[in-house]
């Protein structure tokens, strides 16, 4: 895309830095809405809702014609929104339906297929596939199976008991956990939990929540910590990294 001589699309260095950077920028933005989003449709409806936009980002990327770098820059933007949705809606849908014992390994899992994808498209690289045809497999690798799986899957107990479909929330847990796991025990604290706190059944309701200065303080910290882990270095490496080896000659 950085060729001067490819007859395909061609990105020079401020257009090519746009493509990079719009992507985090987007991203930024889905994953602040997604809160809201994910309170009014529960995890598994927002991720069947967004994940189509993603795809279509992807085939925009993979069929733009050569002069429209306005629209392939766009489609930057709607990926990044969209892929910060899916990072943190994800992220809360595993929490939500997984088992505490098994909570943690199944939260890093996530961290793990991150890093792996950005593998899975490194090597791609190493083929004789041209940039159109590695954005098509990565798009179809990256939402088809992702959109057919949830369409077998319930909604989170938690979030389907936050509306007072207790009937189906017991039906999830025993998806999620099997017919001979004690269910009830299980629905019947989370209920007290809504119940004896009158919170978490709205975005207002748990923004309210934020008056509590342990929860202040746990999400003012929290905040911090993820707000400075982007100044390491790691998302302009990995984003840069063709461009790296290329000015190092290796």
């Amino acid at each position: 895309m950085t060729d001067p001589q490819s007859d395909d699309l061609y990105l020079n260095p401020t257009q090519a830095a746009l493509f990079t950077s719009l992507n985090y920028l987007g991203m930024a933005f889905g994953c602040t809405c997604s809160g809201a989003l994910q309170v009014k449709l529960g995890q598994r409806v927002t991720l069947l809702t967004v994940i189509p936009l993603s795809m279509a980002a992807w085939l925009t990327m993979a069929f733009v014609p050569v002069d429209a770098i306005w629209l392939i820059q766009i489609a930057r933007v709607i990926q990044g929104v969209v892929v910060g949705v899916i990072y943190v809606t994800s992220s809360n849908y595993v929490v939500e339906v997984a088992h505490s014992d098994y909570r943690g390994r199944l939260g890093g899992t996530l961290a793990i297929t991150r890093q792996v994808g950005i593998m899975f498209v490194y090597l791609l690289s190493l083929t004789n596939l041209s940039w159109r045809e590695i954005a098509l497999l990565c798009g179809c690798v990256s939402n088809i199976p992702p959109f057919l799986g949830l369409l077998f899957l319930p909604n989170s107990p938690r979030w389907l008991a936050s509306r007072g479909c207790l009937e189906e929330a017991q039906k999830a847990l025993t998806f999620y956990r099997g017919s001979q796991y004690d269910s009830q025990t299980e629905l019947t604290k989370i209920s007290e939990q809504f119940s004896s706190s009158g919170k978490g059944n709205s975005f207002m309701d748990q923004m309210k929540m934020m008056k509590d200065r342990r929860v202040l303080r746990c999400v003012l910290f929290m905040s911090f910590f993820v707000f400075a882990r982007q100044f390491l270095g790691n998302t302009v490496v990995v984003s840069n990294m063709s461009s790296i080896f290329h000015a190092a000659d290796v």
